[in-house]
């Protein structure tokens, strides 16, 4: 006799597609996308007691999601040094100083953005978060036009900031 699915368990598999989708966006490749989709789905059942009711469930699954990626990526790199590949790690080529103070030009500038834009430029950039998941996701929680605001306010002010003088 089949059990009846909790309110929780009928949640988390509605976010099914949406997790698949970031799977993908992270993987860059279906397999990979459905494995990740696969493990993300089990660990949420398993940390269902750490999830708090009220929060916005589809941000808590994005971000195991992200978190077993960046831990799959950390155990590949350390797989392949142990294999012995690691001159395939190496760069081909040496980073020259030039491209080391843009970068730290860049940091400095991220790190002058007022917390609301820097937080919206990590979510929607870096993260590759949509603004609506993004918006649930923020610290407090937003609307989409805030982050909207947020992120394209936060584009110019680092433009500005990096435009030579």
């Amino acid at each position: 006799m089949k059990r009846a699915l909790s309110d929780f368990e009928r949640e988390l598999l509605s976010h099914q597609d949406d997790l698949l989708r970031f799977a993908r966006r992270l993987t860059g490749r279906r397999g990979g996308a459905e494995d990740l989709r696969q493990d993300t789905l089990v660990l949420a059942l398993a940390s269902r007691e750490s999830f708090m009711p009220g929060t916005v469930m589809r941000a808590w699954l994005f971000t195991i999601m992200r978190n077993i990626w960046v831990n799959q990526a950390r155990r590949d790199r350390v797989d392949a040094v142990e294999d012995g590949v690691l001159h395939t790690l190496m760069p081909q080529q040496l980073p020259n100083q030039e491209r080391r103070l843009e970068l730290r030009d860049v940091n400095r500038a991220l790190k002058a953005l007022p917390a609301g834009m820097h937080e919206a430029i990590g979510l929607c950039a870096f993260h590759g978060l949509p603004y609506k998941v993004a918006a649930r996701a923020a610290k407090p929680p937003t609307s989409e036009g805030t982050i909207k605001s947020r992120l394209s306010r936060g584009r110019d002010a680092l433009r500005l900031a990096l435009e030579p003088a």
